[in-house]
């Protein structure tokens, strides 16, 4: 795990990314759900696990072919090779979300009793029991 933290003013930096992101459309590669994940925790750490990520992809295939270039097998093995996997129940506001869906993966994050998601039609929220796996940001 690595050393990331929080910065003390990481509820109204993670407000401020959720916002940004509802006025921009989803495009893979730039604002897709791993991709919002990512820069939500840049809002909350200073720290960009979308670097090298960004602009590499167009498409879901592409996306998976770069996942595999840098030698993860899905998103949430990303998503854990940073953080500490907890039970979806015990995840609290800002942490990441991991949901199975019949395309795939997706990632979003914890907004409180929802978790915040970002799809093709864009921003939108989910029941916290759609979670498969989370991951607490310290």
């Amino acid at each position: 795990m690595s050393a990331i933290q929080r910065r003390d003013d990481w509820r109204p930096a993670l407000h401020e990314a959720i916002e940004a992101t509802r006025r921009e459309p989803f495009q893979w590669g730039e604002r897709d759900c791993a991709l919002f994940a990512a820069d939500c925790v840049k809002a909350m750490t200073g720290i960009d696990l979308g670097f090298g990520f960004r602009g590499s992809y167009d498409d879901a295939a592409g996306a998976a072919k770069a996942l595999r270039r840098a030698g993860f097998s899905d998103l949430p093995d990303v998503v854990a090779s940073f953080f500490e996997e907890i039970h979806p129940v015990r995840a609290g506001v800002g942490d990441i979300a991991a949901i199975e869906t019949a395309e795939g993966w997706a990632l979003g994050v914890y907004g409180g009793p929802r978790v915040t998601v970002l799809r093709p039609d864009g921003l939108g929220s989910v029941d916290r029991s759609m979670v498969t796996r989370a991951f607490r940001v310290p």
